[in-house]
């Protein structure tokens, strides 16, 4: 029976191995047992079961929705985290550089660490519970991600993280972080046109859309940063980017009086992030 949910898979594009990979990821959801479970036995569907099954693979070809919603979760940096729409899928391309910056910073505790438009929080829980002597701080503008954030925080049992409502910095009253991490709106609203469905109709326009052709809220962030950050300190700001967006967010960094400035890129060769340290100027 399960065979011919595989072949719809692959009627509608899905390679062999990808077809394969989320019927068992599908199946191992329903029956709420792990890969090596369900080979220790005959895979056999209940009637509603299969139901359930049919009911994903239509959310899937059909509605659009995205396999991580279907499934309510998502790893992250180790981290298995709530997903639920409309908030913000956690990327691998965003993974790759916060296990990079964990690996970075973890000989620099302790800190404290802004983590803006943290979305379902990936960000800062994956840095609080990689960097237990560091405090992190959270914030979001919707009331949506802060919910699922807290729940994820719950989930893992996170002490050291804080989430707050804030407009980026507008309702931050601490100014002594070490550092400050983003992964903000950065798509244009015309590339927000060209994006799949599965982006379009099911996750926040908010967390993805920014005006000035997605730059709007990066040269926010670098603009206030230096207000937030503690004297003296290792003041870095780290920015998840668009692919093309590297020069210009680099150049305006440095008219802000940042230093250091380096653009990393992800696997796929395209620029991901900006980074640099801000050095306030001497009276």
């Amino acid at each position: 029976m399960i065979k011919k949910y595989y072949t719809l898979l692959r009627e509608h594009g899905y390679d062999d191995v990808h077809a394969h990979q989320v019927i068992g990821w599908l199946v191992q959801h329903i029956k709420n047992k792990d890969f090596v479970g369900l080979l220790s036995q005959p895979l056999i569907l209940s009637g509603i079961e299969e139901r359930q099954l049919q009911k994903f693979i239509n959310e899937l070809l059909i509605d659009k929705k995205p396999l991580q919603y279907i499934l309510g979760s998502v790893l992250f940096c180790g981290l298995e985290l709530f997903v639920e729409p409309p908030v913000l899928i956690p990327r691998p391309e965003t993974e790759e550089w916060v296990s990079e910056l964990i690996d970075f910073l973890k000989s620099r505790q302790p800190l404290k660490i802004l983590d803006l438009c943290t979305g379902s929080g990936c960000i800062a829980l994956a840095l609080a519970k990689n960097l237990p002597q560091s405090k992190i701080v959270g914030a979001d503008i919707s009331s949506e991600a802060l919910a699922l954030a807290e729940k994820n925080r719950r989930s893992l049992v996170v002490d050291n993280v804080l989430f707050v409502r804030s407009d980026l910095f507008e309702n931050i009253q601490d100014k002594g972080f070490d550092v400050i991490v983003a992964n903000p709106p950065y798509i244009s609203e015309y590339e927000w046109f060209q994006l799949d469905s599965v982006v379009k109709n099911w996750e926040d326009k908010r967390a993805l859309v920014a005006g000035d052709q997605g730059l709007t809220l990066i040269k926010k962030i670098i603009q206030e940063g230096p207000n937030y950050f503690k004297k003296d300190s290792l003041s870095l700001l780290v920015l998840e980017i668009g692919f093309s967006q590297a020069e210009e967010v680099c150049t305006f960094m440095r008219s802000c009086g940042y230093t250091d400035v380096k653009v990393q890129r992800d696997l796929a060769g395209l620029d991901r992030v900006v980074m640099g340290r801000y050095v306030a100027k001497k009276k």
